[in-house]
């Protein structure tokens, strides 16, 4: 499965046993909440998930357009033997349970993994990472942020690799 939701201030994923399918919880909001809408498309054994303006959508031309936002919430919930591939802007992560495999690029915000079971990346530029489960083996590098790693790491084979150029990297 892939995300991308740009403009997402909040995206929660669960990836759970004896769950059958896929179910994806959308809400917008913002004063161009009303214009926005997910779009989905199948291809082969992928779906692909992204946030687009409706056909309906004009774009204001006035000056205070350019402040204007628009924010999504969105809560994944999937099978297990489904991997994850999600891209976010400046957004909230909260991610759990067994998931076959989990990349996550991330340009800002926070990420919290509990209880995640999957191999994968997770990459970030300014936003923090919080893994909280001491039993996952993890590889973790910081440029600029700071990296606390709970307990001695088994570096060699990480399940999981976490690198981000300026947020901190916590493993609780």
């Amino acid at each position: 499965m892939f995300i991308d939701a740009r403009w997402a201030s909040k995206v929660s994923f669960f990836g759970k046993e004896n769950f059958n399918g896929v179910q994806i919880k959308y809400l917008s909001d913002g004063e161009y909440g009303n214009d926005v809408i997910p779009k989905f498309k199948l291809n082969s054994e992928i779906l692909y998930f992204t946030e687009n303006y409706s056909p309906s959508f004009y774009e204001f031309n006035d000056k205070l357009s350019a402040h204007k936002f628009v924010s999504s919430q969105i809560e994944i919930k999937f099978d297990s033997k489904i991997s994850l591939e999600l891209y976010v802007n400046d957004s909230e992560i909260n991610g759990e349970g067994k998931i076959a495999f989990l990349e996550i690029f991330q340009r800002s915000g926070s990420c919290h993994l509990y209880n995640l079971k999957s191999k994968g990346s997770v990459k970030t530029i300014d936003a923090d990472i919080y893994i909280h489960k001491r039993e996952i083996n993890i590889s973790a590098k910081s440029v600029n942020g700071k990296v606390k790693l709970a307990g001695k790491r088994n570096n060699k084979d990480p399940d999981l690799k976490i690198y981000s150029l300026n947020g901190d990297i916590i493993h609780k």
